[in-house]
């Protein structure tokens, strides 16, 4: 069994007022993820999730699509040390 991880990913493109930041939410606790999601001033998405590599991988691929309406130019990840998140949240 894989131990978790902890992944930073920042999304690129139209990504504010398409309800990314709630399918999100929907599919980190699908994936039974924790960690938070918020919207940046330069509209651009933070995502911060952690938990079992697989369930990571599907979230990376989703951010790549995003929810209807949404158009995700790029999207960037990095790995960094496990946090102390309990459950997924939205954040303002």
């Amino acid at each position: 069994m894989e131990a978790d991880c902890r992944v930073i990913i920042l999304v690129t493109g139209r990504v504010h007022g398409v309800g990314f930041r709630y399918s999100a939410l929907q599919m980190a606790k699908n994936l039974q993820l924790t960690g938070f999601v918020k919207n940046l001033p330069d509209n651009q998405l933070y995502i911060e999730a952690q938990g079992k590599p697989d369930s990571i991988r599907v979230l990376l691929e989703w951010c790549n699509r995003g929810p209807d309406h949404a158009i995700v130019e790029l999207v960037e990840s990095s790995y960094h040390p496990l946090a102390d998140f309990n459950h997924f949240q939205i954040r303002k």
